[in-house]
């Protein structure tokens, strides 16, 4: 079983980015509500003022249910208002570590 990071980045006008962030903000609590969503954020990128749309989904299952959904529809719309061509990606993750793992890697197990 694989966790499923699904994310979408687009350069924006800024009359485009009030409209885009005027449409995926709502999006965020929907998509966390739904069954099997881990995470969703949605965040400018301070260096180029790019949006970032993220998900994580539990199983691909749910990422599969997600991409049939109304909402999902919405949020590849969204593309259409992009200055330059988005970045759509999504990556199956079969383990995730975290900072025991990091701590092992650099020698400093306890």
């Amino acid at each position: 079983m694989a966790i499923v990071r699904a994310s979408l980045r687009m350069e924006l006008s800024p009359h485009q980015l009030a409209e885009v962030l005027d449409v995926l903000s709502p999006l965020v609590s929907r998509t966390l509500a739904a069954p099997g969503c881990l995470e969703c954020r949605l965040s400018r990128d301070l260096t180029d003022g790019s949006v970032l749309f993220e998900e994580w989904w539990a199983r691909e299952e749910d990422f599969h249910e997600r991409v049939l959904s109304g909402d999902f529809r919405t949020v590849l719309l969204t593309m259409d208002m992009a200055a330059k061509e988005p970045e759509f990606r999504f990556c199956l993750i079969a383990e995730i570590k975290g900072l025991k793992d990091l701590a092992r890697l650099l020698g400093q197990e306890e």
